[in-house]
């Protein structure tokens, strides 16, 4: 194994310590506030965008796979899906516009975090609160550890995921490497 990989799965192995620990009561209130207006923002942007051809196009992919679940897309009356496929529908529909919620690191965190902490976090019926640590774990992570050649981005979601599921080292399997 390259110094690079062992190095890698060390610092992830440490980032998963910490979102398997993180409280709700461990979130100031100051950044409850910021991450109750990007999940507001993200709604809005996710809602906006549902129309869009492409999300359209994405939408009809999943949906002729047949496949059902617990997870609701952002406009539907009811859960219709497996929760990774109504993240990614309703990821591309707040996208869709790019006027969903900016970083300084480059990125948008709200499309890729919050479609997965609502959709997993639907599926486990998660309060209120678990929803917003998920939310924070995926924020936290997803920004200050991006690289472009490690691709942290998709990991902002898997911890969201992580977190909603428990939150479990054992469950660490679910935390890929992308050079894997």
């Amino acid at each position: 194994m390259s110094d690079r990989k062992a190095s890698a799965r060390g610092v992830t192995m440490e980032v998963s310590k910490w979102v398997s620990g993180l409280q709700a009561s461990d979130i100031p209130e100051s950044t409850r506030c910021f991450l109750r207006h990007a999940l507001l923002d993200t709604l809005g942007c996710g809602l906006h965008g549902r129309s869009q051809p492409w999300t359209e196009i994405a939408e009809g992919w999943v949906r002729e796979g047949g496949g059902s679940g617990l997870s609701t897309v952002w406009g539907d009356r009811g859960p219709s899906l497996r929760a990774s496929d109504a993240a990614m529908i309703t990821g591309i529909a707040t996208h869709a516009f790019e006027l969903d919620d900016f970083h300084q690191t480059k990125q948008h965190p709200g499309a890729v975090v919050i479609p997965a902490a609502l959709a997993v976090g639907e599926k486990v019926d998660a309060s209120g609160e678990a929803l917003l640590t998920s939310i924070a774990a995926g924020y936290e992570v997803m920004n200050p550890f991006r690289r472009r050649d490690w691709g942290w981005r998709s990991e902002g979601a898997r911890m969201a995921y992580h977190r909603h599921r428990g939150g479990h080292l054992a469950r660490r399997r679910h935390l890929r490497f992308c050079w894997d």
